[in-house]
């Protein structure tokens, strides 16, 4: 598998501020024996025979008919202090899996950050079912709504990435003490090994993919509503991200 160089390392706890401290969402620890759920895309990582660390990964569209290109997290793709692992796949809906083709990272990659995200390849897989977002081309004025105010998002379901089906809320990082404007808050539903799903904008095949999701955190006092209480957090997908995107496909990956 060709790799793009990558930063090797993984920070489990991350403290943003008094109020509250957030993780990296964590890993569902499966057997090769389970059936995966039909409106998922897993993005498997071996740790030890027949057992895997599973994220999620969510295909773009894109103008390849050779190949299809997904986007995760980049500590879904390392585990347990190792580095990015040459052994993952991604399963789809119909329980096939598909070998990475090329991977890519960002050089300071750190987990629960912005920069907390990857870029793979893999075969073009021959099933028009499976969802394929649309890469956001934003307004400034548009990033900006998402980063000052509350928005309506779309999540997976806590079983599946297939269709967006949750309607939640997106949220200002200040609404964790997060201070990276590219990292928001959301109170959709979540549980482990969900990293990487999607949170999109949009119906049906508008989808439009905002953001990744990359854990929870705990709010001693929630703005939302006064107590404590438990928020996910999510990698928003910026211009930047997408021009980042684009080269790495047009220029590293051909």
């Amino acid at each position: 598998m060709k790799r793009m160089v990558v930063s090797i390392g993984l920070s489990v706890a991350l403290s943003f501020s008094a109020q509250g401290t957030s993780i990296v969402d964590e890993a569902s620890f499966i057997e090769t024996r389970e059936i995966v759920n039909p409106s998922a895309l897993h993005l498997q990582c071996q740790f030890q025979e027949g057992a895997y660390y599973t994220s999620k990964v969510a295909l773009i569209k894109t103008k390849d008919d050779r190949f299809d290109y997904g986007l995760s997290t980049g500590h879904g793709l390392s585990f347990e202090g190792m580095s990015f692992s040459d052994d993952c796949r991604v399963v789809d809906h119909q329980g096939q899996s598909h070998n990475l083709k090329a991977l890519y990272v960002p050089h300071a990659f750190s987990a629960g950050s912005s920069s907390d995200w990857a870029l793979i390849r893999l075969p073009k897989i021959k099933d028009e079912s499976i969802v394929r977002f649309e890469l956001p081309v934003f307004k400034d004025k548009i990033d900006q709504s998402f980063q000052d105010q509350s928005q309506t998002i779309n999540f997976p379901v806590a079983r599946g990435i297939g269709r967006n089906a949750q309607i939640c809320q997106s949220y200002p990082g200040d609404y964790m003490g997060l201070s990276d404007p590219n990292l928001l808050v959301h109170d959709c539903r979540v549980q482990p090994g969900q990293s990487g799903s999607p949170v999109s904008i949009g119906a049906n095949e508008d989808n439009l993919l905002i953001g990744l999701h990359l854990g929870r955190g705990f709010i001693l006092r929630s703005k939302i509503t006064g107590k404590a209480d438990r928020l996910g957090y999510y990698r928003f997908i910026d211009n930047n991200m997408v021009e980042e995107i684009d080269i790495i496909i047009s220029r590293h990956f051909n």
